[in-house]
């Protein structure tokens, strides 16, 4: 009987931890970047972007254009822009990876504090020639919550020896922040 007492007392809490453990992992989200819309299993979509977990498309990938991209002879220049309700510094904003195109960001843009970048993969049951299971997630700090352009470029990856202000931008991304209630003034 007191075998029974001890043994009720050290398995009772170990199965309410790992019921609240168990819990805790079906109520939370996983990262932002797995929601990143796919066109396949693991294979994210290249014509939309993700900005602060808001979808957005671009549209020359979406147009029937979309091969003037690669092969261009001039860049080509869009905009999309974010209408911004509440003031905010931090912001996050996944593309999709290529396998021969690279999403450049520079670091010297006035308005940046500061950023990373991480390239999240997901899990493919199969290989896909052509497609890349990645995304590439900035995350980026504003000096101030004020209207701002950001820009990306996407080039080649034949231009990546070259020096960066000779290779051939293919796209330029230009995300226009626009916020409609400006942020005030800390005391």
């Amino acid at each position: 009987m007191k075998h029974n007492r001890i043994l009720i007392k050290i398995v009772c809490p170990v199965i309410i931890v790992l019921i609240a453990i168990a819990a805790i992992f079906i109520f939370s989200e996983g990262p932002s970047w797995q929601k990143f819309p796919c066109y396949r299993p693991g294979y994210p979509d290249s014509n939309v972007l993700l900005i602060n977990g808001k979808k957005y498309d671009l549209p020359i990938f979406k147009s029937s254009d979309a091969d003037k991209c690669p092969h261009n002879a001039e860049t080509v220049n869009e905009t999309v822009t974010v209408e911004v309700d509440k003031a905010t510094v931090d912001w996050e904003i996944i593309l999709a990876k290529s396998v021969v195109f690279i999403w450049t960001f520079p670091n010297q843009q006035e308005c940046i504090k500061n950023y990373s970048l991480k390239r999240e993969c997901f899990a493919v049951r199969e290989k896909r020639d052509g497609g890349s299971p990645c995304v590439l997630v900035y995350n980026m700090t504003l000096t101030e919550a004020k209207d701002t352009v950001l820009h990306f470029y996407y080039y080649n990856c034949r231009e990546n020896k070259k020096p960066v202000n000779e290779r051939h931008i293919n796209y330029h991304l230009q995300i226009a922040l626009k916020f409609k209630q400006p942020a005030k003034a800390k005391k």
